[in-house]
């Protein structure tokens, strides 16, 4: 393909979709804490087909509540930020309300231990379990804001994406470069999955979980939750790639540039870029549209970290008719 487009959350937000990290926060507060935002127990089923589900309403101030911590390590409230700080959770703030400690356990009046590490085995698993609907929860809030929502074309962005020789790949769970450019599904892919499937995939790439967060010691019965908590939180780049393997394969192939459009080169998406920086030459124009005044900031981390060579920023289409 002559062109490829890496299509982000911005590119939604210029087109009014209500997408941003603050609009999920709010949300799942209005929808499902009703005012209450205490952690509790998370309750979950099994489905006919085997599928452990949990309750949206738990789920919800645990995310709720998970939200309110990343938001004290950093106030940019980006869904970048989000992923990020996944991977640097102290589930001690969680199994502290619903878990007893050692000395709890053995204070239990009917005097037997093994009592307090059985429910806590059962509250573990079932944040463990519970965290596997985290997608379920997301995917229908972007269904809402699309529904919500009414975008129009932006004249400057359907003149490049006239182009048939082009390919995206998109970021974003929303279908706005089908439904309002009318870009044929196969020119596109969806990276992390959409909403319609629910098989949306949010996470972190850190490569170790935080140091103080062995909590088994205290809690009698979590059996390494950290451990498997930080795993199932991970985003695995390789098995992404591997699944989008044969269209990114076509969609390189003879690129002579590539256009980023709002997204932002987030810590979690690096392996994207260096899947582009191991198999596209280094000199590949690529043209960073500029949302929110982002641009040098990304020019500078596609060139330093990433070391692509003909690296240009450009206003934002549509940014003086919008």
């Amino acid at each position: 393909m002559e062109n490829l487009f890496i299509v982000g959350n911005g590119f939604d937000l210029q087109h009014g979709l209500a997408t941003k990290f603050s609009d999920f926060k709010t949300y799942i507060k209005s929808r499902y804490c009703n005012g209450d935002n205490s952690i509790a127990p998370i309750s979950t089923k099994m489905l006919p087909d085997g599928v452990v589900v949990a309750s949206k309403e738990t789920l919800s101030k645990l995310i709720y509540s998970l939200v309110e911590e990343i938001a004290e390590l950093n106030d940019d409230g980006k869904w970048k930020d989000f992923e990020k700080y996944l991977g640097t959770i102290n589930w001690d703030n969680y199994l502290s309300e619903v878990c007893l400690t050692v000395e709890q356990c053995l204070k239990l009046d009917d005097n037997n231990p093994f009592l307090g590490a059985s429910k806590n085995k059962e509250n573990a698993e079932q944040l463990f379990e519970a965290l596997g609907s985290f997608p379920m929860l997301i995917a229908e809030w972007v269904k809402g804001a699309e529904s919500n929502s009414h975008p129009r074309p932006i004249p400057d962005y359907s003149s490049l994406f006239s182009n048939t020789d082009c390919a995206f790949v998109t970021f974003n769970y929303t279908f706005t470069l089908e439904d309002v450019y009318g870009v044929p599904k196969n020119r596109i892919c969806h990276i992390h999955g959409d909403c319609c499937f629910e098989d949306i995939i949010v996470g972190h790439d850190e490569e170790s979980k935080p140091e103080d967060c062995d909590l088994e010691f205290k809690y009698p019965g979590v059996f390494n939750i950290c451990d498997r908590l930080f795993e199932k939180l991970k985003k695995s780049g390789q098995e992404i790639l591997w699944k989008n393997a044969r269209f990114l394969r076509c969609a390189i192939k003879g690129c002579k540039n590539v256009y980023i459009c709002g997204h932002s080169l987030g810590q979690s998406d690096d392996y994207f870029f260096e899947f582009l920086r191991d198999n596209v030459p280094s000199n590949i124009r690529i043209v960073v549209f500029d949302f929110e005044g982002d641009s040098k900031e990304k020019v500078s981390k596609l060139k330093n970290c990433f070391g692509f060579k003909n690296v240009v920023s450009a206003p934002l289409p549509g940014s003086c008719s919008v």
